[in-house]
């Protein structure tokens, strides 16, 4: 909690530089295998996110990838999902332009042959997709229509879904 403060309160006083440092250093506690510390770390980038600006594309570069393995757990739920849907938010907020690749790579664990989701153990993962695709419409409200129809006009991925 006291990370919280220091970049909420001092951000705009830290270097980049080390918010660089900070940022890679949270990449590697972005996983399921610790469900209380991963909110932590997904509200450490969004607080870092919202004192720096600039710091968006070492977290796209830096946090994204892991992300979006973590997105397709069944575990991941409860404030380990709001703290992502927050982190997506803001993200999109920033660069509006990041709303098709973010669109892009949540989807692509439903269409991907190599790595297809289980449905018969979980459908936890369909539901944080899709919070997730909502949460970045709700944050990019010019896309929301062309992205509703998409989604409309696409047949249904799996008979089970």
């Amino acid at each position: 909690m006291h990370n919280f403060i220091v970049i909420h309160s001092r951000g705009k006083d830290i270097p980049e530089k080390q918010l660089g440092a900070i940022v890679t250093e949270i990449k590697s506690l972005i996983n399921d295998s610790d469900l209380q510390i991963l909110p932590l770390a997904l509200h450490l980038l969004t607080q870092i996110l919202t004192v720096n600006k600039a710091s968006l594309g070492a977290v796209k570069s830096e946090c994204f990838p892991p992300v979006f393995q973590t997105i397709k757990s069944p575990l991941l739920q409860g404030s380990s999902l709001k703290s992502l849907l927050e982190l997506f938010s803001v993200s999109v907020s920033l660069d509006a332009g990041l709303f098709a690749q973010l669109l892009t790579s949540l989807q692509e664990p439903l269409h991907s042959a190599d790595n297809p989701l289980n449905l018969a153990s979980s459908k936890q993962p369909f539901s944080s997709i899709a919070q997730s695709v909502a949460v970045i419409c709700q944050a990019s409200p010019s896309n929301t229509a062309g992205t509703t129809q998409k989604f409309i006009a696409l047949p249904k991925v799996s008979p089970t879904l």
